[in-house]
């Protein structure tokens, strides 16, 4: 059975993780398992950024995105096309879930 992992990034600062939606049927989990999950990563002692990316049924990515105190989730996730609160947001996109943790990435380490 394949476990959920977390990457840290940005001296620690950012926490990631990605669960496709294969992972989900290898454990005969729905995706909506991991919701709790981004805040309890965002609550590791020095992570100041949250994000969980999954895989949803229809093929979709789900990215939720959250904070401490000065990283803006809601213009994070719009650049992805999402929105949400200062400090808990999210945002829908398709494609492949590793260039999209890549792209992630990439845009976090800009501006963290």
């Amino acid at each position: 059975m394949a476990a959920i992992q977390v990457r840290f990034f940005c001296d620690d600062k950012f926490a990631l993780t990605v669960v496709p939606y294969s992972q989900f049927v290898e454990v005969g989990a729905g995706p909506d398992g991991v919701d709790d999950v981004v805040s309890a990563m965002r609550d590791i002692d020095g992570v100041e950024l949250a994000i969980v990316l999954r895989g949803l049924e229809n093929g979709e990515i789900r990215g939720n995105v959250r904070s401490q105190e000065y990283f803006d989730c809601s213009a994070f996730a719009a650049g992805f096309g999402g929105g949400g609160h200062l400090r808990a947001a999210g945002f829908n996109a398709s494609g492949d879930i590793n260039e999209l943790a890549e792209e992630v990435i990439k845009r976090v380490q800009a501006t963290l």
